[in-house]
Order: C-alpha cells, then structure tokens, then sequence
C-alpha cells in the first residue's frame, strides 16, 4: 500500500484523488491546499487530514509519493523540495514553465535517487496507446503523417485566474498544446524545427499551429482555449496516415477510434473499460481512465524498483522547450531549430 499526500487540491488535485481512492494499492494519506475551503472538502471527501503548507504535512505524515498538482509557475520548488525530502514525486504537466526549471527538477530527481515522473496523461490515454502501439509495430506500415487537435473554451475557473496569467501558466500553448507537442514527440522524436502560427493576448498564446519538421514524415497539431462561444465543447482528436491504413480518433464521436486498412472493413479496438468518479471528477472529463493508468503506472514502477520509463522527466523538459521554440516561432514568423 503506497501512502500518497497530493500537493494541491484544485481541478487537477481532485482528479488524482479520485484515482487514488480507486485504486486498491494506493493510500491517499493527506491533502495540501491553501485554501480553507479546498481543504474542508478535501477532509469531507476523503476523511483525511490537511494541511496549508507542503512542509507542514511532511513533518506530520508518514508517506511515500507526492503528487504535484498545483498551478504550473509552483512546480519546481515543490517537487524539488520533495525529492530532497526522500519523497518519490508524481507532478502534473506542464513540467516547468522553463527548461532551466526543468533541468532543476530532473536534476533533483538524479541526486535523490527518487523517482519523478510528470503526468503527461495522453501517453496513457486508450486511444493514444493504440496509435502508439501501431506506430512500433508497424502493422500499418510506417507512420507517414500525424495530426492532432485540442480545442477548449478559455479555463477561467482556476484559483485568483492564474491560468489566464501566462507569467504562471505559460498560456495556452504551454499548458493545453504541449499534450500533442509531447504526444507528437512520443511516437516521432524531437524535430528538426518548427514553424507556428497563432493568436497572442495579455493571456498569453491562446491559440497556437504547429509544423514539426521531420525527414520522412509530417506532423501538425493544433491547440487553443480561446472559444470564446457558449456551449463550446472540450475537443480532442487526432489522424494518422500510415503506409498500408489510417487511424481517427475524436472524442466527440462513438466509437471514437477506427482504423482502416487496405483490403479490410474499417474496425474499431477494443478499449479498456472507462474508471468514472463517483462525483466531482475534478476537470471536464468525468473518465478518470488515463489519469487513474498514469497514476497506477507510477506506483507500479515504484512497487518494481525500476524508473518510469513511459514517461521520463528528460523528455518532459524536452516537450517544454519544443513548445517554447514553438511559440517563438509564432511570434516572430520564423522556423526555429530545436
């Protein structure tokens, strides 16, 4: 059983807590949150303790794992702070809002001997496995051309706006985006270059394009949270060209994935089950499913004694630094090496 104290008890918090409370081989022991009333539905919630500082509950509490949920601009001291404390530490993406930051923290990791993974949970989502999982096998040929899209309405709900603060949030290219920039380097590596197009506000880069250079195959992806019309739904998607077939997922549709191969009827892959919140989900997707296999991962590797490897932390730096370059592309109209 693995004691877990969760750093942060927002949208992103609740959500791994939820998964925790799922999953017969995790303890969530204890909640951080500044917030009196965050942390009085944490204790109505779960019957745990809380405290208002991260130091505060290590002093108190007996425990193994930290999960890093708070806003973007407070996870590298955080995770820094836990690592050198002995703690293994799950954090949520993005990494860092630098890669100087990013370095800090997986430097941290490397003198601990402590495990860090960031929680870039679309390697973990069912849909997202299939496509890797075709990419390696080659059953459909070699990957020739990938795109992948995220679209939301702007996420004025977070505490004091401070993910409409690109200061703390890195905006929307750095905080939403950076889901397929990662998934995009996951199946490809990292590019050659990149060359973006967006659109830039006080908020920062709500909206934002990407070419991602590669020799021998093509990938695009699109993000941004500035739809700004009711009813907006939350969107993700994705098309991938392969030698002999294609795959499409959306979320919108049902089945969302089908794959079409030469020769054959389009099919649609079985998918693991959906693990669903009993009530406060905690974002705007009610399936825990890839946050609670993220989460269940990293346990699992601790439970090994061997490092993440689905997710190392050198590749989450990587993935902050292509979204920079990416948005250095954008502002100044030129491709940019990476």
């Amino acid at each position: 059983m693995h004691r877990i104290g969760v750093v942060g008890f927002g949208g992103m918090g609740t959500r791994h807590s939820n998964c925790y409370q799922a999953n017969p081989e995790a303890e969530l022991a204890a909640v951080v949150d500044i917030r009196r009333e965050r942390r009085q539905a944490a204790e109505e919630k779960f019957s745990i303790p809380t405290y208002e500082a991260l130091e505060m509950m290590l002093e108190h509490e007996e425990l193994e794992v930290i999960d890093v949920c708070l806003p973007t601009y407070l996870h590298k001291d955080a995770t820094v702070t836990a690592l050198e404390a002995g703690y293994h530490v799950i954090c949520e993406k993005p990494m860092a809002l630098t890669v100087e930051e990013c370095r800090a923290m997986v430097e941290a990791g490397r003198r601990s001997g402590r495990f860090l993974m960031v929680a870039h949970v679309i390697r973990f989502w069912p849909e997202y496995e299939v496509l890797k999982g075709l990419v390696e096998s080659e059953e459909l040929g070699r990957l020739c051309h990938i795109s992948c899209e995220r679209l939301a309405s702007p996420p004025l709900w977070s505490w004091e706006n401070w993910m409409m603060d690109p200061k703390r949030s890195g905006g929307g290219a750095l905080d939403l985006h950076i889901h397929d920039t990662d998934f995009v380097l996951h199946v490809l590596g990292k590019p050659k270059a990149v060359t973006s197009l967006g659109r830039c506000t006080e908020s920062g880069w709500g909206h934002i394009s990407t070419l991602y250079h590669y020799d021998g195959a093509t990938a695009l992806a699109e993000g941004g949270w500035d739809f700004e019309v009711q009813g907006f739904p939350f969107h993700m998607a994705y098309k991938a060209v392969f030698e002999r077939g294609a795959v499409e997922f959306n979320i919108m549709t049902s089945p969302t994935i089908t794959i079409f191969e030469d020769g054959k009827e389009p099919r649609h892959p079985e998918l693991p089950p959906p693990v669903v919140a009993t009530d406060d989900a905690g974002i705007n997707i009610a399936d825990l499913g890839g946050y609670y296999r993220e989460t269940a991962y990293f346990l699992d590797c601790i439970e090994a004694g061997g490092k993440p490897k689905r997710s190392m932390p050198e590749e989450s730096m990587e993935a902050v630094g292509v979204c920079l370059a990416e948005m250095e592309s954008a502002a100044t109209g030129n491709t940019i090496e990476v």
